[in-house]
C-alpha cells in the first residue's frame, strides 16, 4: 500500500495482440479517472516490452522520488 504521502505512478504496457490493447487502454482510463498518473508505454511484443516496465520500476525503487512506481503489463 502507498504512503499516504507518496503519489502513485503507473508504468504500462500492452503485448502485441489485440486483446492486450483493449485491456490495456481501459485499464488506463479507469486509473486517469481516480487521479493517478500514467506513462504508457504503447504497444509492441511481450517478450521486448516487459523488460522495459521492470527496468523503469527497479530504477524508481533505487532512486529517492517521492512517487512510487509500480508496472502493469497487458
Amino acid at each position: 500500500m502507498a504512503e499516504p504521502n507518496k503519489h502513485i505512478k503507473i508504468i504500462a504496457a500492452s503485448g502485441a495482440d489485440y486483446f492486450s490493447t483493449t485491456l490495456k487502454d481501459a485499464l488506463l482510463s479507469h486509473l486517469r479517472s481516480i487521479s493517478i498518473q500514467v506513462e504508457d508505454l504503447g504497444t509492441s511484443s511481450y517478450y521486448s516490452i516487459s523488460p522495459e516496465v521492470g527496468r523503469r520500476v527497479s530504477q524508481s525503487a533505487l532512486s529517492s522520488s517521492p512517487e512510487e512506481v509500480r508496472g502493469l503489463v497487458a
